[in-house]
């Protein structure tokens, strides 16, 4: 694992997943909420199978074990401290039209990315189970986030036998109960989730102009709860230029569903 001092000069982990030498492109994964790089690496071992001269590099979100637990006192949403992580990876490392991959919370720090215009501008954007936006209260986003900047967290994060856990729900519903529970403690702690849904509670992005582009898309699932496939279809109807696919998974794809995913995604890049 690799460290940077972010915007603020806390520390960000990411590592090279896949580094081979005169590399056509970079690809930079985003994991999701309660995950780590390593819930990624079964996804990325299939993917390299079918790409094998793509850099890939991933990093760590904060509050998830590796990188830093702390928010700036000043950040006025944890999505848009997670944007400005990311864009400080990109430039720390000087990747140019980067290929960015986000899942579920990492997906929404993409939006953002895009929503905001940031530079290095990416070459390509794809959504794995992300919600466009949530039509959510600001003032609950900003209640929250206060709440979520001042709380203690523990530095636990996920094994092996995490993704093992993952992997049994394999095309099943996302009514697994047990795999959330795992997931709060891997975020060290119910108080802690809660405060992180309530402030996806407040997340709103209204400026979807950002992300109708032929360069982006948008990969969600038949069996996923959290992120309904009937509610993105209505969502994404209003943009026309997006690419939109529609899998056989649940939320958590990147483990569930690693050899479809692949598959596809090897195509989009």
């Amino acid at each position: 694992m690799n460290y940077l001092k972010s915007f603020d000069g806390e520390k960000i982990a990411y590592q090279f997943l896949s580094n081979p030498p005169n590399y056509q492109d970079t690809i930079v994964l985003v994991h999701g909420f309660g995950g780590d790089p390593n819930f990624l690496i079964p996804f990325v071992e299939e993917l390299i199978k079918l790409i094998p001269k793509k850099r890939i590099i991933s990093y760590n979100l904060r509050g998830h074990g590796y990188s830093t637990m702390r928010f700036p006192k000043n950040a006025q949403s944890f999505e848009q401290t997670h944007t400005k992580d990311l864009q400080f990876l990109l430039r720390h490392l000087k990747i140019k039209n980067p290929i960015l991959v986000g899942h579920s919370l990492g997906g929404i720090a993409v939006q953002e990315y895009l929503v905001e215009k940031l530079e290095p501008h990416p070459k390509k954007t794809i959504f794995v189970c992300t919600t466009t936006h949530l039509s959510g209260l600001p003032q609950i986003k900003k209640v929250f986030f206060e709440l979520l900047k001042k709380l203690p967290i523990s530095t636990t994060h996920p094994k092996e036998k995490s993704v093992n856990f993952h992997r049994q729900f394999k095309n099943n519903l996302d009514i697994d109960l047990k795999r959330f529970a795992h997931d709060t403690r891997i975020s060290g702690g119910l108080v802690r989730w809660l405060v992180m849904m309530g402030s996806l509670l407040g997340w709103q992005n209204h400026n979807l102009s950002s992300l109708d582009k032929k360069s982006c898309y948008y990969i969600y699932g038949s069996k996923d709860l959290i992120v309904p496939a009937f509610v993105q279809e209505r969502r994404l109807k209003k943009l026309t230029k997006i690419n939109k696919i529609l899998i056989n998974s649940n939320h958590i794809s990147p483990i569930t569903s690693t050899e479809e995913l692949a598959q596809i995604i090897s195509k989009l890049v």
